[in-house]
């Protein structure tokens, strides 16, 4: 599989900074012990590190981290951190179960007695995440399958004096044998013509700044990489399809099937 990368200068801001923080959950800096600081005093550099310190932080709970949902840590209800599932083990029967009584934080007192805590996953517990802005790459793919082999022919090779079995396989999976005679048999010579696997490109191109980077590709051109492909199949933003330049580019290869996934059609 070939991956076709492609940039653009088109710009594009989705701001995903805003949001709420719940109660029950906590910012980077209270799981980290560090005070939030007027962001007034801080200059952009500081806030890029903390933002990147953020998504390493997540990347890490995501990927790193201990964390095991069958894990339970036992320790006093009155210390108990919530958001956090609860159990306890029955004295007589040992077995565990969910923990119903009053919870620390509420109305309610809550007993003395000891818990079983499952963990929320450490990433969980950050809701507002690092502003961001959209990629400005695109990238398409040219997926090949393999190549298929022919179908073996016994009338050839009994003709050729290759014996039943082992030998048989051996030429179908293209293997030379030699016969009875000592004489020593090709695969191509019991097998019909094999076939080129087929393919498909994926392409996409969110706006028209992409098309002339994507037509220019050698990729394309090339007969070692096209060959078996049946068809493209565009994923097209507003208006791109509509593109001088890309409808060229369709015309020379209308040898080929074109899928076009498009709001515009």
């Amino acid at each position: 599989m070939a991956i076709l990368p492609s940039r653009s200068g088109a710009k594009g801001v989705n701001d995903m900074s805003k949001g709420t923080m719940s109660p029950r959950k906590r910012s980077f800096d209270m799981l980290n012990g560090v005070e939030s600081a007027n962001g007034s005093d801080q200059d952009e550099q500081e806030k890029r590190s903390m933002r990147d310190q953020l998504t390493k932080s997540v990347v890490s709970a995501m990927f790193n981290s201990s964390w095991r949902l069958d894990s339970l840590v036992e320790m006093p209800l009155k210390d108990v951190q919530l958001p956090a599932a609860l159990f306890v083990r029955d004295p007589e029967t040992k077995e565990t179960k969910r923990y119903a009584g009053p919870m620390p934080g509420g109305a309610r007192e809550v007993p003395d007695i000891t818990v079983l805590v499952r963990r929320p996953w450490p990433g969980a517990q950050i809701e507002d995440l690092p502003p961001t802005t959209p990629s400005t790459e695109a990238i398409s793919y040219i997926i090949r399958n393999h190549p298929q082999r022919g179908r073996f022919r016994p009338d050839k090779a009994i003709a050729l004096g290759v014996e039943v079995g082992r030998n048989w396989s051996e030429l179908t999976n293209g293997r030379s044998v030699v016969n009875k005679d000592g004489i020593t048999i090709t695969s191509d010579m019991v097998l019909e013509p094999g076939k080129q696997g087929g393919g498909v490109v994926i392409a996409d191109l969110p706006t028209e700044d992409y098309v002339e980077a994507f037509v220019v590709r050698e990729e394309l051109k090339s007969k070692d990489v096209m060959d078996g492909v049946g068809a493209f199949v565009w994923l097209l933003g507003p208006g791109v399809s509509s593109n001088p330049t890309l409808r060229r580019f369709m015309d020379e290869m209308k040898h080929l099937k074109h899928i076009v996934s498009s709001k515009d059609h």
